[in-house]
């Protein structure tokens, strides 16, 4: 039987299985006869709702038990599964079969298209005497017949993929597609016109999504549009809005149709939400949120407009730049050099009912205020999700922190691979190959992983300089989602991030060996400067290196606070030197690069 079918015997094995679960919660055992087990005794404060849902299973399973009995002495039942299970095996390999003679009669088609012209091409210059002009064709309809002949294919091989992505949309989601006058173009190869459009679509009870294609396989524009359960209309919105979304899904389908097909399912699982949850309203709330992020951008462009000098401030004290995604909320909260780090807000599934908001988030600061929901709120089991475009490293006193904002667990990958080893006696190299100083210059550095960090070599200008890292390890844990409970705990999270960010980058250039020369004139003495590093992620890195010049040590303690402003703290002779501090402080904002800054100061220039 499939696994959308279970059999009776299987789903009586799960209901007594989650029957014996709910007893060891509250410390009894079902399949002994002494009951009571005092090893699994706890406090338990819901006595009242685990009673119920024992009677709940109680009943289930004696009303199964019944059914099942009944059955069991039908003659009808075994040929009626024997039946299904053959059902079932032939469907899937109808399936299989299907996508295969989609697929080959594509490009069987374009092949017996190929040799009907051929043939009456050469029938053609048989019976027809040929002048110098036709026995030797310009460069231009050769040019002309190769263009033709690639935008026909690339059309067909564009239709076929367009059908394989239905297919899996329609099954897994419910969506409708409509690939019709596609398909009709694709019999008719010939009556293709490279300028021509041809379009197709997909729909369901919450949008409707046109793709428009030209006749050489290019694609035109991706359409978007969302319609409301309740009416049935079109959702009316703003013309910039709209446009960003269309210009997004364009853009991900011209460049990488993977990308547009991970942008699209997101779309129908949302849509599929909607459908599941139709009586708590859930689209409504769903564009009150959205509204709420639109209001906040807004307010976030008029407090650091574009072309101002605090412009690159809202990346330390706001949200950063806040995007309508098609299928939730884009947040790009930081930016270095052409890395973009950028998270999405979107909604999924729970197990348990959160609050939803059915009217406007009040704003407060640039950041979304908490209020306790009396009214105008509905409770679907579903519950927001932060998702990170990339897998973050981070510590484990931010991870910690983060879980006291919302109190869930976000996701890591390496926690509980640690958990397994805290017995071991390698225990101090396991930590040390999963601390999060290896983790980040893992792959930046070729080395084993079970390596340290040691040392590294650095040339700026042709002024060497050489790390030595020994100071402790931290155990670096790598997250991608997190789970909240409310809009007022993101820019907590962003601040947290962002410190890690900051820090990471800054470590990391330390220890990323890398030449840099120019044509301007050096200085500096063409010796080499060593530096010590320790550090506390994600608060600071300290650093001692010895001046040739003066004979004395000096020390650096650089500190990044949350939301990963940076401050400088330079001392010789155990007094800080004010001027340094600042000037080395300015330049890491600018740069992020130790190495950098650490040239421009040494050198003597701190113009």
């Amino acid at each position: 039987m499939s696994k959308e079918n279970p059999t009776l015997n299987n789903k009586l094995q799960n209901i007594n299985s989650s029957f014996l679960n709910l007893f060891n919660e509250i410390g009894v055992i079902g399949c002994k006869q002494d009951g009571f087990d005092p090893s699994l005794f706890h406090s338990q404060n819901n006595l009242e709702k685990i009673y119920m849902e024992i009677d709940k299973h109680l009943q289930t399973m004696k009303s199964t038990a019944q059914q099942y009995r009944q059955w069991e002495g039908s003659k009808e039942l075994p040929r009626f599964q024997t039946t299904l299970k053959q059902y079932h095996a032939t469907q899937q390999k109808y399936n299989v079969l299907s996508k295969s003679i989609s697929e080959c009669s594509l490009v069987g088609k374009i092949y017996l298209d190929h040799l009907l012209t051929s043939k009456q091409k050469q029938k053609e210059k048989e019976m027809l005497p040929q002048t110098p002009s036709q026995q030797n064709p310009s460069p231009n309809t050769i040019r002309n017949n190769m263009v033709l002949n690639e935008g026909r294919r690339k059309l067909s091989l564009l239709a076929s993929k367009f059908q394989e992505m239905t297919y899996e949309l329609d099954q897994k989601y419910g969506t409708y597609s409509d690939l019709e006058e596609l398909n009709n173009a694709i019999k008719n190869e010939n009556e293709i016109k490279l300028d021509s459009v041809y379009s197709c679509n997909i729909s369901s009870s919450t949008f409707l999504l046109d793709i428009f294609v030209y006749g050489n396989g290019d694609i035109q524009q991706v359409k978007l549009v969302h319609i409301s359960m309740q009416t049935s209309e079109i959702i009316q919105e703003d013309e910039e809005s709209q446009k960003d979304q269309s210009e997004e899904l364009s853009h991900s389908l011209k460049s990488d149709i993977k990308e547009f097909i991970v942008k699209l399912k997101k779309i129908c699982h949302l849509d599929l939400i909607f459908r599941k949850l139709n009586q708590f309203d859930l689209q409504k709330a769903f564009l009150t949120f959205q509204n709420d992020f639109k209001l906040l951008s807004h307010q976030i462009q008029q407090q650091y407009p574009a072309g101002s000098d605090n412009e690159k401030d809202k990346f330390l004290y706001s949200f950063g730049k806040i995007n309508i995604d098609c299928c939730g909320i884009k947040i790009n909260y930081f930016n270095h050099q052409s890395t973009h780090y950028n998270m999405f807000l979107e909604i999924e599934e729970s197990s348990k009912p959160n609050r939803i908001s059915l009217i406007p988030t009040e704003i407060e600061n640039l950041q979304f205020k908490y209020q306790d929901l009396l009214d105008n709120f509905v409770e679907p089991p579903i519950q927001f999700l932060i998702k990170l475009e990339n897998t973050l490293t981070i510590t484990k006193k931010s991870l910690y922190n983060i879980k006291t904002i919302n109190n869930k667990t976000p996701v890591d990958e390496n926690e509980q691979q640690l958990q397994q080893h805290q017995n071991s006696k390698d225990l101090f190299e396991y930590s040390n190959k999963f601390s999060i100083q290896n983790q980040i210059l893992s792959k930046c550095v070729n080395s084993k992983s079970n390596d340290t960090i040691q040392e590294c070599n650095i040339e700026i200008y042709n002024s060497r300089q050489k790390y030595f890292y020994t100071g402790e390890y931290h155990l670096g844990l790598q997250v991608s989602k997190f789970p909240i409970h409310h809009l007022s705990e993101i820019l907590p999270i962003i601040q947290i991030l962002r410190q890690e960010i900051i820090w990471s980058l800054l470590f990391k250039s330390c220890f990323q060996p890398f030449k840099f020369n120019s044509t301007l004139q050096d200085h500096s003495e063409n010796s080499q400067t060593i530096f010590e590093i320790t550090s506390e992620p994600p608060q600071s890195i300290s650093i001692i290196y010895l001046n040739s010049n003066e004979n004395i040590f000096h020390s650096i303690e650089i500190s990044v606070e949350l939301g990963g402003e940076i401050k400088v703290e330079y001392y010789e002779n155990n007094q800080e030197n004010q001027s340094k501090s600042n000037y080395l402080g300015q330049l890491l904002k600018k740069s992020l690069s130790i190495p950098l800054a650490f040239y421009f100061l040494v050198s003597g220039n701190t113009q």
